[in-house]
């Protein structure tokens, strides 16, 4: 599910919106957690992928590291 979706701050907080085709492919609903890994770019993964970051930790130390 490959996208690229530009989005703005909604508050002074930093708030921002999960594209709604993300939050349905991943079944997403108020209140349900998620995990954000970030450095210079940020990773949003659904609670229930949390092994994912362990099988791709390579991959993902790789685009943490990249400035």
């Amino acid at each position: 599910m490959p996208a690229i979706v530009k989005r703005k701050l909604l508050t002074e907080k930093g708030h921002l919106t999960i594209p709604k085709s993300y939050r349905d492919y991943y079944d997403l609903k108020k209140g349900d957690d998620i995990l954000l890994l970030y450095d210079s770019i940020i990773l949003i993964i659904p609670e229930e992928l949390k092994k994912f970051v362990e099988t791709k930790k390579k991959q993902i130390d790789k685009l943490l590291t990249i400035h």
